[in-house]
């Protein structure tokens, strides 16, 4: 102890190492300290947290948010006729199913490929086949939420302006979106009577689910 002292009072290169290694001990503790201290986050919280960060800056800002896993109901009318389409969507795999009257078929896409279910199998086949009512555009999420960000909310209604959305339109004829939860009600009738004049009437009307 008295060298220490010693070599203290005369060395004063050693009184600065000393003092360099107490002030990095120190900041040590510090961080340990801070670290410790720290909330605990869930597995949950944090696949939550990436799924979103992962996210394209346009999707974690839509109006719209769309679960990566998710089943839907999609009843169509079209003039006077009523089409259904359900499924099943996860990450990895969609189950289709298109009902026109009492006609049923069942579809898959999986691997970015469209197949019809035949007599047990599966056989490939077009996205078209599956799709030739309606345009699946109408019906895809992604594109819904494109129709929203050029929205105007007018009390609890979006309305989506032609001449926003279709080039060198200059009409007052709009889509109308309206949310409601896990329900989304959208009149396409303006938009599709611009390239089809027999349609009067094209409304959808899309739920969406949990998987449970």
């Amino acid at each position: 102890m008295n060298e220490f002292k010693k070599k203290w009072n005369s060395d004063h290169q050693f009184q600065t190492k000393i003092k360099l290694l107490l002030y990095t001990l120190f900041v040590v503790f510090v961080a340990i300290f801070a670290i410790s201290n720290q909330p605990s986050v869930t597995k949950d919280e944090l696949e939550d947290e990436y799924n979103e960060d992962s996210k394209p800056p346009e999707e974690q800002d839509a109006i719209l948010k769309i679960p990566n896993e998710y089943k839907y109901t999609i009843n169509i009318i079209i003039n006077d006729n009523d089409y259904q389409y359900t499924g099943t969507k996860t990450t990895k795999r969609e189950n289709i199913t298109k009902k026109i009257n009492n006609n049923i078929n069942r579809y898959t896409y999986e691997n970015d490929n469209y197949y019809k279910e035949k007599d047990d199998n599966y056989i490939l086949c077009k996205k078209e086949e599956i799709y030739d009512i309606v345009n699946s555009d109408y019906l895809n999420l992604t594109t819904i939420n494109q129709y929203l960000s050029k929205s105007t909310k007018v009390d609890n209604q979006y309305l989506v302006y032609l001449k926003d959305i279709i080039l060198g339109n200059n009409s007052d004829d709009y889509i109308q979106i309206t949310i409601n939860e896990n329900n989304i009600d959208i009149n396409y009738t303006s938009l599709v009577k611009t390239f089809d004049k027999s349609i009067e009437k094209y409304l959808v009307s899309i739920k969406i689910e949990n998987i449970e």
